[in-house]
């Protein structure tokens, strides 16, 4: 039922030649378009291009400049709060604290 509704399909756009032989089964021309080398390495550039956007920047944008300093002021916060630390009041850490 989908090859005849893909063959129809087809039959719609004509016989145009987009570079690559067209069978009547849609699994050969997936097999054939998957096998072919230069599909493969467009796949495989792109496949590098968006893990390289999504990952590296997204992880740069959102997990570095957005989520870790949330999370620390938060930390921060329940900290000073549970040990009743006050920084308008000019106290600090204790000995524990970076810079002196």
């Amino acid at each position: 039922m989908l090859n005849d509704l893909l063959l129809s399909v087809a039959a719609v756009h004509g016989d145009e030649d987009h570079g690559h032989e067209h069978t009547d089964s849609i699994l050969l021309d997936a097999w054939n378009i998957f096998t072919d080398p230069g599909h493969f390495v467009a796949e495989v550039g792109f496949t590098l291009i968006i893990d390289f956007v999504v990952l590296f920047l997204g992880y740069q944008l959102l997990v570095k400049r957005v989520l870790l300093p949330r999370l620390r002021k938060q930390i921060h916060r329940e900290l000073d709060a549970e040990l009743g630390v006050d920084h308008a009041q000019g106290e600090d850490h204790g000995e524990g604290t970076p810079g002196k």
